[in-house]
């Protein structure tokens, strides 16, 4: 909704790649260790959490370069 459609896609395909044959153990592995060691029920929703932080990273990133552009532009226009 905030960011451009761009990032969006970009963003979404980042979070193909994170769930790769490596990460995917990795993060259940780690997330059931931390589950076990704070005494937490179960590991459940780690891994859509690994999904979820690269789409926001790319989102963000794109709403950065949107301020920026925003910013030089505005301040082309006062020069």
């Amino acid at each position: 909704v905030i960011s451009e459609e761009k990032y969006v896609n970009m963003g979404w395909d980042s979070a193909g790649v994170t769930t790769g044959p490596i990460t995917v153990p990795l993060v259940l592995a780690m997330g059931l260790g931390f589950a076990n060691a704070t005494n937490a029920m179960d590991g459940f929703g780690l891994l859509a959490l690994a999904s979820i932080f690269p789409i926001l990273s790319v989102l963000s990133v794109g709403l950065y370069v949107h301020y920026l552009q925003a910013k030089t532009t505005k301040e082309n226009d006062y020069a």
